[in-house]
């Protein structure tokens, strides 16, 4: 009897899900098709109370707030990760298509959802396509984004604030911007044109070009950063926020934008970095990564890559580095076209040299520097 009664509950809850989604108040029907699923927990896929709650999901996701305006969140709507990569997606969709499939569910809402999810999907699966919603998406979030916390921190003998002084910009320049992974300077600006001198910018995001390489392509579909390679225009926006701005890039221009590192600059690398990363989901979910400086020895090399030095903190500083030495040997190594990804951002640097030439150093923009290397060592 008690079990009748729970049916008879159960297909209330229902009907009162039905009448909510025919009025197009999906929120409200999700809930009573939960209610009718708690009183009858042993369902399948196929059963109408899962399918309700599958097209409610869908409208609710589509009605939360967009990720920005006149933009949908493709992501929620599909309910995955940002960060998933294409088989997860390619899943879900593949679930969400047969269970929100006209022919197979009938009820209200069930043919627009279907129509979503199809749209998402369209977006989601072409690698361009999705390169280019991130890119918006991205530029969206930094724009909510106004706390850049290594930005504050002061540099011990030059003034890094000079080099991206207002009145160094220009039409036609690539700058760095500090991204939303841990505020590190890996984000790319092409200015089109200074609209305010104080401070109105005119911007084309710069995205990484489709790589030929399968395990580069999964890299970036997870959201990892790579800031070095060739680079496509993304989208256009209008920054007013001059302190997302790092630093001044040189670059060239055969068909993309092409952004290597540069005999002489400082670059932080990925330390025991694997391009497998992407696999790694602890870390990936956790954004948590340690690093290595290095000194540039000779401008990269699309044959080989780029001979470094590597650099270790002075004692007593926060921002002076100097060359690595074990046992009277300069510690250097090649960082091959294959490893191209390990190269995390450019930090901003002055160089120094000793009193005889021979003991150069550097100072670092500590704006620029990865946390794990902002403490003074003593």
């Amino acid at each position: 009897m008690a079990s009748s009664k729970k049916e008879e509950k159960a297909k209330s809850a229902k009907a009162a899900a039905i009448e909510k989604m025919k009025n197009k108040d999906f929120k409200a029907a999700r809930k009573f098709a939960a209610q009718a699923q708690k009183l009858c927990p042993n369902l399948d896929e196929n059963d109408d109370v899962v399918r309700i709650i599958h097209v409610c999901d869908v409208h609710c996701s589509d009605d939360a707030q967009k990720v920005f305006e006149g933009e949908r969140d493709w992501y929620k709507i599909i309910d995955v990760d940002p960060t998933a990569d294409m088989d997860s997606i390619k899943k879900q969709c593949q679930k969400l298509t047969l269970v929100l499939h006209p022919d197979k569910n009938k009820f209200p809402g069930a043919a627009e959802a279907f129509q979503l999810i199809c749209e998402a999907r369209a977006v989601l699966m072409d690698y361009e396509k999705r390169s280019f919603y991130d890119s918006k998406c991205r530029a969206n979030a930094l724009a909510k984004n106004s706390r850049f916390p290594n930005k504050q921190k002061e540099s011990e003998f030059n003034d890094f604030e000079k080099g991206r002084a207002k009145s160094n910009f220009n039409d036609g320049q690539i700058w760095a911007v500090y991204d939303t992974l841990d505020s590190m300077p890996r984000f790319y600006a092409l200015i089109n044109k200074v609209v305010v001198r104080d401070f109105k910018m005119d911007i084309t995001w710069l995205e990484p070009c489709v790589p030929d390489n399968e395990e580069e392509k999964k890299w970036l579909n997870r959201g990892l950063p790579a800031s070095c390679g060739k680079f496509r225009h993304g989208c256009n926006e209008i920054i007013e926020d001059h302190a997302i701005f790092s630093h001044l890039l040189s670059w060239n221009k055969i068909i993309n934008y092409e952004i290597f590192p540069k005999k002489e600059e400082t670059w932080a690398l990925f330390k025991n970095w694997d391009i497998e990363w992407y696999r790694d989901e602890e870390r990936h979910n956790n954004k948590e990564y340690d690093f290595e400086i290095v000194e540039i020895l000779l401008d990269y090399c699309s044959d080989f890559g780029a001979p470094v030095v590597y650099l270790s903190k002075m004692k007593g500083y926060v921002s002076i580095f100097s060359r690595k030495h074990e046992e009277g040997t300069k510690l250097s190594k090649v960082v091959t076209v294959k490893e191209r990804l390990r190269f995390s951002h450019k930090v901003p640097s002055l160089k120094n040299e000793g009193e005889n030439g021979d003991q150069r150093f550097f100072e670092l923009d500590p704006a620029a520097l990865p946390p794990n290397l902002t403490t003074k060592d003593v």
